[in-house]
């Protein structure tokens, strides 16, 4: 019998295996599973009735111990089994997955894909940098134009002033 200590440290063993890619990589091995699981749905469903399950929940009931003092202990073995039985089971999908993602990063299509992403990102810097470069000289042209503009207004108001004076004589 697994005592809690052990039960404790399975799951914390457990616990620590969810750092990194793996929880990825066991999504995507639970999603290629399902669509196997999908795939084989109506073979699997053939045959089976619900007349069965009567029997089945007998079975299992049969298993229990007589002894009450004994279920305690078969709850915590079941409990220990079943954690083992889930370690085993994120490792399996998370292997499965690891190979489905290996699978689509080596696809031509997917390799194309990156490879347009990357020219889109060079195409996308080098607009940027041209467009900073038009805004520059934009904004050199535009003050240039502000000061000859200024000039030219200090000028006409000074031959204004000129011209006036002569008027004026």
């Amino acid at each position: 019998m697994a005592s809690t200590a052990e039960i404790r440290k399975t799951y914390t063993d457990f616990a620590k295996t969810l750092t990194g890619p793996k929880p990825l990589y066991a999504f995507a091995g639970v999603g290629d599973l399902a669509v196997e699981k999908v795939k084989s749905l109506r073979p699997a469903a053939e045959g089976k009735t619900v007349r069965d399950l009567p029997k089945q929940l007998t079975d299992k009931l049969t298993e229990l111990p007589g002894d009450v003092r004994k279920l305690g202990d078969k709850l915590t073995d079941r409990v220990d089994t079943q954690v083992k039985a889930a370690d085993e089971r994120f490792e399996k999908l998370a292997t499965r997955g690891e190979d489905i993602v290996r699978r689509v990063r080596t696809q031509k299509s997917t390799q194309d894909l990156v490879e347009q992403a990357k020219t889109t990102i060079t195409k996308a810097r080098n607009v940027r940098g041209t467009a900073a470069e038009s805004a520059k000289k934009t904004s050199t042209a535009a003050k240039a134009t502000a000061t000859s503009a200024r000039k030219t207004a200090t000028r006409a108001r000074t031959a204004a002033g000129v011209t006036a004076n002569k008027v004026g004589d």
